[in-house]
């Protein structure tokens, strides 16, 4: 008796199973993206942006000399760093140019670049907002007091100038107007960077949390200074926690907003923009902790705000 060959399996003619069969057959065929954009970017952006800055003032102090018949010289460019329009100029320049970077790579890679980024509608109720500028501030006070116990220990050199020096002498409306500049200026454009391009881009091959934990790894290395990249780095973690609960970043730019605007302008309003020297004292580390647990509450309170449908996943920092 001989066997006839089975018959080929009938095609599919439901749609649904069609669509599942050419879903499945492009999964396989897809390599996930790779993160060397992700890393160059990260290490690069922050760099680009102080090459264009460098580049400005050459041209202003070549500009400035001519006029007066002087040298370049670190002194003629010193003086003209400390012109409050210039440095307005510079700060504006800077962060264009960074913002400029994860925006192009964006748009490089194809696809919606605002979704890529992570400039979508956050998925957390309205009033949980609030909430995330209490956390931030939270984690702030908790990351500032580590950081100040390990430079009070000696594991962390001192900084001597805090980027809020430069705005001391300025007259009151310059203050202002470079105030928001170094507050609306990173929480854009870092985001942008960090959260937005980076951690997103890494997550697409990497688990959540290591995607934040690189990406804050970056963020603090951009600071450039060890006790700054300490805190940076700590902030960077709650930032991309952030993100990556609300798919979006926009909560992660409106807590760095707060938390530059906070710290920058309570600096220059009592005149102490350097870096403490005291060892932070039983008052300081008590006021610190009750801070950092009503932070604590309130990043309770974030959690339970973020929408059901937006559970932590690695899907969630995919674009959408």
């Amino acid at each position: 008796m001989t066997l006839l060959p089975e018959p080929p399996p009938i095609p599919p003619t439901d749609p649904d199973a069609i669509q599942a069969l050419l879903d499945r057959a492009a999964s396989r065929n897809a390599r996930p993206p790779s993160i060397l954009p992700a890393i160059l970017v990260g290490l690069l952006a922050m760099p680009f942006a102080t090459v264009v800055v460098t580049l400005v003032v050459v041209v202003l102090a070549a500009a400035s000399m001519l006029d007066s018949r002087g040298p370049i010289d670190a002194t003629s460019m010193e003086t003209l760093t400390g012109v409050p329009q210039v440095l307005f100029a510079m700060l504006v320049t800077q962060f264009l140019a960074l913002g400029i970077v994860p925006i192009a790579a964006a748009y490089a890679g194809g696809g919606g670049t605002w979704a890529t980024l992570g400039l979508v509608r956050a998925r957390m109720r309205w009033w949980g907002y609030p909430f995330v500028v209490v956390g931030s501030f939270g984690v702030m006070m908790a990351a500032g007091l580590l950081t100040q116990l390990l430079v009070s220990g000696g594991l962390l050199p001192q900084m001597k100038e805090m980027p809020a020096d430069m705005l001391m002498d300025m007259p009151a409306g310059w203050q202002l107007a470079c105030l928001l500049v170094m507050s609306v200026g990173p929480g854009i454009c870092e985001e942008l960077v960090f959260r937005g391009y980076v951690m997103r881009r890494l997550a697409l091959r990497w688990k959540p949390w290591q995607a934040i934990g690189l990406s804050s790894a970056f963020f603090g290395i951009a600071h450039i200074h060890p006790m700054h990249i300490f805190f940076a780095f700590l902030m960077g973690l709650w930032l991309g926690w952030l993100a990556w609960r609300t798919r979006s970043i926009v909560p992660s730019i409106i807590a760095h907003f707060a938390v530059d605007f906070t710290v920058f302008g309570a600096a220059v309003l009592s005149g102490t923009a350097g870096s403490p020297t005291d060892d932070p004292g039983a008052a300081e580390i008590g006021s610190s902790i009750v801070v950092s647990l009503v932070g604590l509450a309130a990043v309770a309170v974030v959690v339970r705000a973020t929408r059901p449908d937006a559970a932590p996943a690695a899907a969630v920092l995919s674009p959408q």
